[in-house]
């Protein structure tokens, strides 16, 4: 179950905010570790400012992401390494340079939830991320 707001304001400064929050209705307590409870949920916020062909879009979002709430093959490798029990930051800059060419650079930094569990020991080993990733949109 999922739910995504998103509300745009036009004008001489655009700007969008958005959420998004999902819930795992299967996920069920480990048995192996019962204090870990069933970590079934996952929620973003984010902010997007500016107008890409004019000036520069810049945009920020915060993001959580409990161990439960996806099977790990669908989570986003750029900014959860592919990884459940991880929260964080992204924040981006968007510059159209044609009008079929966007150059976008990206931050994303992310660290383990939880880590004082054992059940959590895979997911938090080198778990505090920091990437930048620059992206040439070219569409046809």
């Amino acid at each position: 179950r999922g739910v995504d707001l998103r509300a745009t304001c036009p004008g001489w400064l655009p700007a969008t905010l958005y959420a998004g929050y999902s819930n795992n209705l299967s996920a069920e307590a480990s048995v192996v570790f019962p204090p870990a409870g069933k970590e079934n949920e996952t929620w973003t916020v984010g902010v997007e400012l500016g107008d890409k062909k004019r000036y520069v879009q810049i945009g920020a979002a915060y993001a959580y992401l409990e161990a439960n709430a996806f099977p790990s093959m669908f989570v986003e490798s750029d900014f959860y390494d592919g990884q459940t029990n991880r929260k964080g930051w992204m924040v981006n800059g968007t510059r159209q340079l044609f009008s079929n060419t966007d150059l976008v650079v990206t931050a994303f930094l992310s660290k383990a939830i939880d880590n004082a569990l054992p059940a959590y020991e895979d997911s938090v080993s080198a778990s505090h991320r920091l990437r930048l990733q620059a992206d040439l949109l070219v569409k046809f």
